[in-house]
């Protein structure tokens, strides 16, 4: 027998990893605990797909009806918080057909957490508490320094000279051309991909290694 054929039914995970996600999932829930935040359960299959344009929803067939797997419980959630539950989160799989890459999986485990009376600061503050405190479990580098909160406006004007809110797809491009940004091949006169391509060839790459960084005050176009 080969040392292939010996190994190929091994998971992917080693043990190791197994144990750190274990840790992990019991520090998560005592984080919320300690806040008074409620876990919560919600079904994965609906009778309706996600409105999201973005994300596409897996099918499936039941007594002779369409069904969808979730892409993230947000929307039975959202039931519970107009039903008064209160502050509630969840960790659950989530799946999204057409995503597989270096970034994406079509199957993957989510957090998903709802704070009643919390504005987007306090949001920010209370998931870089989360992260400081669950990058102890897996030796994180680089997390610990208090981290970055910064706009949308500001990333662009910081990173590339350009004000994203009012530049033009011309301007977009040629400051692209000016930083030598590579362009995708048959890249779209249409702004919201230009805003999308530098946010990740650009300033994304920019950011500090070694803190969190927040970005806030995203334009109606790139609410998705």
């Amino acid at each position: 027998m080969s040392t292939a054929s010996r190994t190929e039914w091994q998971p992917s995970a080693s043990i190791d990893v197994v144990k750190q996600r274990a840790r992990m999932l019991q520090d998560l829930r005592a984080f919320f605990a300690a806040r008074h935040v409620c876990e919560v359960e919600t079904p994965m299959l609906s009778s309706a797909a996600v409105t999201d344009v973005h994300l596409h929803s897996f099918k499936t067939w039941y007594r002779q009806s369409d069904f969808y797997l979730h892409t993230s419980p947000e929307f039975f959630m959202k039931r519970l918080l107009a039903a008064g539950s209160g502050d509630i989160y969840q960790i659950c799989k989530v799946m999204r057909d057409d995503e597989d890459s270096q970034r994406h999986s079509p199957e993957f485990s989510l957090l998903e957490w709802y704070r009643l009376g919390f504005d987007h600061q306090q949001l920010m503050a209370e998931l870089e508490q989360l992260v400081h405190q669950l990058s102890e479990i897996f030796s994180a580098q680089g997390i610990k320094q208090p981290a970055e909160k910064i706009s949308y406006q500001q990333t662009f004007m910081q990173t590339l000279g350009v004000d994203p809110l009012a530049a033009s797809v011309m301007e977009l491009e040629a400051v692209a051309r000016q930083k030598n940004i590579e362009i995708p091949a048959g890249m779209e006169p249409e702004k919201n991909m230009w805003l999308d391509w530098l946010m990740l060839a650009a300033i994304a790459p920019a950011f500090a290694k070694d803190r969190l960084t927040f970005i806030y005050d995203y334009p109606v176009s790139q609410a998705a």
